[in-house]
């Protein structure tokens, strides 16, 4: 369905393929589709503003891993069911590593079909990218392939992962209620009825794993600019 640029989305399937085409930065396609599911969705908007309130009290970039050590080590299934290590990952050059909410999160979303759109400059510089998500592999597949990714997306099984770096964080109970209304059930593309999330995270790692650069949020709505990512791997080849 196409509609006039004029007529705000009329739905958050729509508003994501509006943002995702407007040929913008990604700050500027999340900031748009963020201003249009307000408009749909204001009671999600102001439950995600109060938990973003809530855990912005936390120095969470504090708690995660820092530039200049290693990410830690991980072995995780990819949406296939193959066991992937981030020693493989690093083997051959530098690594994008994006941790993601789920494939039910279009701000996900716009973050990782920007990463596929600088795919062919990433691999220009010697680097790969890599997803992990706590959905199944079920789900991760259903992420990989709505988007069309050349990169894996692995499953963070029981979230181990993200608790191991420091990124696990609460959905918290108004949100879980307006999931469950809309009849999104974070406990079926889990697998268990946890109700939490990875902090959404970017971390550009050289091949011995060491950080070289990362973002680190609780909102969200924010995601680490490709340039920025770009910038980080051309610092890693000039070293």
């Amino acid at each position: 369905m196409t509609t006039s640029p004029d007529i705000d989305p009329q739905s958050e399937a729509e508003a994501f393929e509006r943002a995702r085409g407007l040929g913008l930065p990604l700050a500027n396609q999340l900031a748009s589709y963020a201003e249009w599911t307000r408009l749909l969705e204001p009671a999600e908007a102001d439950a995600y503003d109060a938990l973003v309130a809530h855990l912005s009290a936390f120095d969470w970039a504090e708690a995660a891993p820092q530039i200049g050590t290693q990410l830690p080590d991980f072995v995780l299934p990819d949406s296939s069911g193959r066991l992937v290590a981030l020693r493989t990952l690093t083997a051959d050059g530098p690594l994008v590593v994006s941790f993601n909410r789920g494939h039910w999160c279009n701000y996900c979303r716009l973050e990782l079909n920007a990463l596929e759109v600088a795919t062919p400059s990433i691999t220009e510089l010697g680097a790969r990218v890599v997803s992990i998500t706590p959905d199944r592999g079920p789900y991760a597949k259903t992420l990989k392939t709505g988007l069309g990714l050349s990169f894996p997306v692995l499953c963070d099984i029981d979230l181990g992962y993200a608790l191991e770096t420091g990124l696990l964080m609460p959905m918290g109970d108004t949100l879980r209620e307006l999931f469950l209304a809309c009849g999104l059930d974070l406990a079926v593309s889990q697998g268990h009825a946890g109700w939490f999330v990875p902090v959404p995270a970017t971390f550009v790692v050289d091949r011995d794993a060491r950080i070289v650069d990362s973002f680190i949020d609780p909102e969200f709505r924010r995601r680490m600019a490709v340039e920025d990512v770009l910038g980080a791997l051309r610092r890693i080849n000039s070293a």
